[in-house]
């Protein structure tokens, strides 16, 4: 899963703000309502 890649580079780096995992967590909900949407077109 990408998100959780992300989520792991994140933990290594240590350097992220809280906003940023807020962010992170925001999209990965996002992602999965708005599925169909061409926001959200980044599905590899």
């Amino acid at each position: 899963m990408e998100l959780k890649e992300a989520f792991k580079e994140v933990e290594v780096l240590q350097n992220v703000s809280l906003d940023t995992l807020k962010l992170l967590e925001n999209y990965g909900s996002l992602k999965r309502i708005k599925k169909g949407e061409h926001i959200f077109r980044d599905k590899d």
